[in-house]
């Protein structure tokens, strides 16, 4: 009698540890899951930043720096010297 009690307690103590294993293993698997999305997410924010950065860059550039169009209008010839 004593060995099926030590017997069944051991499928017991079995059974506990492999589901506290399980869902020790869902929850680090649902862990890793949301820092990934979390990293996407602050990536997708930075590439947008540097994206909009550089837009407002180029529309600057633009309306700063002369062009082949517009070469005539942007540049002094008096003003620049030889």
């Amino acid at each position: 009698m004593a060995d099926l009690n030590r017997w069944r307690t051991s499928i017991c103590k079995i059974s506990l540890h492999t589901k506290e294993k399980l869902a020790y293993l869902e929850k680090r698997n649902q862990n890793l899951l949301e820092k990934m999305r979390q990293k996407d997410l602050q990536k997708l924010r930075q590439e947008t930043d540097r994206r909009l950065m550089l837009d407002a860059m180029q529309i600057e550039a633009t309306r700063q720096w002369p062009s082949l169009l517009n070469l005539d209008t942007k540049i002094d010839a008096d003003v620049v010297i030889p």
